[in-house]
C-alpha cells in the first residue's frame, strides 16, 4: 500500500501516479526561503571562516553572542562582544568548539534578507534531527 501524498493547505490535490506533476505543484507553491545556510569547518584553532552573505549589509560592527541550547546566535544587542577579524574569522566559544570536535563542522544559518540575525550551531544537532526523522518514518 502507498502513503497518501501530503500537502499542506491549499495545495492542490495531485494523483500518485503522476510523480512529475506533484513536483511541479510542490515546486510551484514553495515559499520564498527565510535563512540562508552553509556548513562550515572548524579550523585547529578553533576558528570558522563566517561566509560574507552571513554578515549584515551594516557591517560586523555592534553584533554580539548570545548562546542559546546548542545554538550561538550572532545579533545587535546586548551579549558578548563578537571578535571577528577583517577576513570574517570567527572564534567560537569553547563549550561550542568541545561540540564540534577536532575537525568538526558548524552550520551557519543566516536571515534573509539582511541577514541581521546569524545561527551557528554544531552540525552534529543537525544529525540528531535527521536521525530522529529518519526513525520516525521507518
Amino acid at each position: 500500500m502507498r502513503p497518501p501524498l501530503e500537502h499542506h493547505e491549499g495545495a492542490v490535490g495531485v494523483a500518485l501516479r503522476q510523480p512529475l506533476a506533484a513536483l511541479r505543484a510542490m515546486a510551484a507553491e514553495a515559499p520564498e526561503p527565510g535563512w540562508w545556510y552553509w556548513v562550515v569547518g572548524v579550523d585547529p584553532t578553533g576558528r570558522i571562516i563566517v561566509p560574507a552573505r552571513a554578515w549584515p549589509s551594516h557591517g560586523r560592527a555592534g553584533l554580539c553572542a548570545v548562546s542559546r541550547g546548542d545554538a550561538l546566535v550572532l545579533r545587535e544587542g546586548t551579549g558578548a562582544a563578537v571578535g571577528v577579524d577583517r577576513r570574517g574569522r570567527l572564534t567560537l566559544p569553547p563549550w561550542l568548539r568541545s561540540a564540534c570536535g577536532p575537525g568538526g563542522s558548524v552550520l551557519v544559518a543566516a536571515r534573509r534578507p539582511d541577514a541581521a540575525v546569524v545561527v551557528v550551531s554544531p552540525v552534529s544537532v543537525l544529525d540528531a534531527l535527521v536521525a530522529g526523522l529518519v526513525g520516525e518514518v521507518s
